[in-house]
């Protein structure tokens, strides 16, 4: 990875988990900077307010469903690189979690260091192209609507 130094939230509350994502991180890149918040509750009011580059979100809080975290922090930072991580894989969890706004969902049972840090590198990736496109729209949509001619597309059929 070429990025410098990326803060790396992880939401975990079972420590040995945590140790071992810290372990997979310094695997795939020193420039992996983790910070833990241990639990739900605590990540509901914190995290929507940290400053970080990527968050990795466990699914199976003791205080709740990671998932439900992802509203959360995607109000207040709409293009937030998130990975979910769940036990084992899980496409209906994998979709859905897609759907509600994350960038990928990884199995705890398959993780290494270079999964993690390719799921890293592309999240942040997408989430850099989401936000270049919509803001490539509003400048189009801004364009249009303060222009007082009109235009329009046609095909090459017309």
């Amino acid at each position: 990875m070429n990025e410098s130094r990326l803060r790396v939230v992880v939401i975990e509350d079972d420590d040995d988990e945590f140790l071992r994502i810290r372990r997979l991180l310094a695997d795939a890149s020193p420039e992996l900077q983790p910070r833990r918040v241990d639990g739900w509750k605590k990540a509901a009011e914190i995290v929507p307010d940290c400053v970080f580059d990527v968050c990795l979100i466990d699914q199976q809080l003791a205080e709740g469903e990671g998932i439900a975290l992802l509203p959360l922090i995607l109000e207040v930072r709409p293009y937030a690189p998130i990975v979910l991580l769940g036990l084992e894989p899980d496409p209906r969890l994998e979709q859905r979690a897609l759907a509600e706004g994350a960038s990928d969902f990884l199995a705890k049972d398959r993780l290494s260091g270079y999964l993690l840090g390719r799921a890293i590198h592309y999240a942040l990736e997408r989430k850099r192209a989401q936000k270049a496109l919509a803001e490539s729209e509003a400048r189009f949509r801004d364009l249009i609507e303060s222009a007082s001619d009109w235009y329009w597309e046609t095909d090459a059929e017309h």
